[in-house]
């Protein structure tokens, strides 16, 4: 944190100062790392100049790394033939990542400037949807022919080696490339090398489409816990492979993405967004949240005559529903994150309801025992203690039940289950928190008068 200070510092004064070569200079010296935190972090007024200082390489792998905000904000007005320049040099993934957010017109005068194969794999790779496993693999894949030896399979990878980025695993295709199986490289390494490599491959191999979803390629990697996941095409045809750090990247994007969703935000918004964009993507929701308070309080006010004949129900009314809201955001995230996972489906679902039932009957009946000893010390009327007691186990009960079936009713409208699911639980437990309490309080209400 010091160091980036001590840099924005730098720097601002060198471009105040229009001392540009000392500028280029200081970039020079910095990690990629810094100086894409520097361009996040510095007065957007000299953003611009910052970058335009850096070399076209440099720029390029500076920009992939960027917030998406920050990043198209300088993407904005670069000329052509800088784009080009920096795009050139850099690996797949981090261009298509510069090209997908510059001007679309920019982007195809880009293409037609690069070489033709490698314009050729950049098509490809946006032509992919933009969270599909197609659109994050990486292409040269390491893979060999299966009616060859080991030995043989040895010098292919030697003769490719320019081509490899990651090699954790080698793939085996037939004469057309469809991935047939896969080779550890322990078994490359150990085997005699005349051993043919279709008697030494494993043919389990996990793999994703180029159209699935980056998430399912992902969990897919993680639960058969490889490094690497090679990607196909719908003939069989090996694409190319999404490496350890890719899979690392999406998993860390997708559960920011759910955190972000939970409580009605834009995965899209960051520090860097606009004031604008900020409130386009968050108002919206804070509106249907003003109209599910409006509920609650619309519930409240079928039992004003019961407030009104006992005040300091109105004091302890907000209790119940804001404990049977945290209980229901653990069961939610719980629930969000098995789903995300691949943890929770049809054939275990009975039995995660059924734990999480128990939970909240168990959870309510000791915070409502609790909260009830206290409020019976605390006014010396035992009754209002049963009334508290009592809606705190109804509530956590049904903020069980919410939390669990919130994503899952979200799930079945093929709609994303982390979307706002927060906002819905925490009405259903702020409406029947205080039907429970204030209904509870009504039927024993002469029990609670009486002297």
């Amino acid at each position: 944190m010091e160091d980036t200070v001590l840099l924005t510092q730098t720097v601002t004064q060198l471009v105040k100062a229009g001392s540009f070569a000392d500028l280029e200079r200081v970039l020079e010296e910095q990690p990629l790392d810094h100086i894409a935190d520097l361009l996040e972090h510095v007065d957007p007024s000299i953003r611009d100049v910052i970058f335009s200082a850096l070399e076209p390489h440099r720029a390029g792998e500076v920009a992939a790394r960027l917030d998406f905000s920050v990043r198209e904000d300088l993407l904005d007005d670069l000329p052509t033939d800088q784009l080009v320049e920096m795009v050139e040099e850099l690996d797949a993934d981090d261009a298509v990542t510069i090209l997908e957010d510059a001007d679309p017109d920019a982007a195809d005068a880009v293409l037609r400037h690069l070489d033709p194969e490698d314009a050729g794999e950049l098509r490809e790779l946006l032509g992919y949807e933009e969270d599909s496993a197609g659109r994050n693999m990486a292409f040269g894949a390491p893979a060999v022919l299966q009616d060859i030896t080991l030995g043989q399979a040895i010098q292919t990878l030697r003769e490719l080696a320019d081509e490899i980025d990651e090699l954790s695993q080698v793939y085996v295709v037939d004469a057309i490339g469809r991935l047939r199986g896969y080779l550890p490289l322990d078994v490359i390494l150990l085997r005699p090398p005349d051993t043919p490599v279709v008697e030494a491959m494993r043919t389990d191999v996990t793999f994703a489409y180029t159209y699935e979803d980056q998430e399912t390629a992902a969990k897919r990697a993680q639960r058969s816990q490889l490094p690497a996941i090679p990607i196909i095409d719908s003939r069989g045809v090996l694409r190319g492979q999404i490496s350890h750090e890719r899979l690392r990247e999406i998993v860390e994007e997708e559960t920011s993405e759910d955190m972000y969703r939970m409580v009605g935000l834009s995965e899209d918004e960051s520090v860097h967004s606009t004031f604008q964009f900020s409130l386009s993507k968050r108002l919206p929701w804070l509106l249907i949240n003003l109209f599910t308070a409006i509920l609650a309080a619309w519930v409240v006010s079928f039992f004003e005559s019961v407030l009104a004949k006992m005040a300091v129900l109105a004091v302890l009314q907000s209790i119940v529903p804001g404990q049977g809201g945290n209980a229901a955001i653990q069961t939610l995230t719980i629930t969000v994150r098995g789903l995300a996972l691949g943890d929770l489906d049809w054939r275990n679902s009975r039995r995660v309801f059924l734990k999480e039932l128990g939970l909240g009957l168990i959870n309510g009946a000791s915070v409502g025992l609790t909260i009830g000893l206290l409020v019976w010390w605390w006014q010396g009327n035992p009754w209002l203690g049963v009334v508290i007691a009592g809606a705190m186990l109804f509530n956590m009960i049904a903020a069980a039940v919410a939390g669990y079936c919130v994503p899952l009713a979200l799930r079945a409208c093929r709609l994303d289950p982390a979307q706002a699911s927060g906002v819905f639980v925490t009405t259903v437990t702020d409406v029947c928190g205080f039907f429970f309490f204030l209904g509870l309080a009504s039927l024993l209400m002469p029990l609670l008068t009486k002297r």
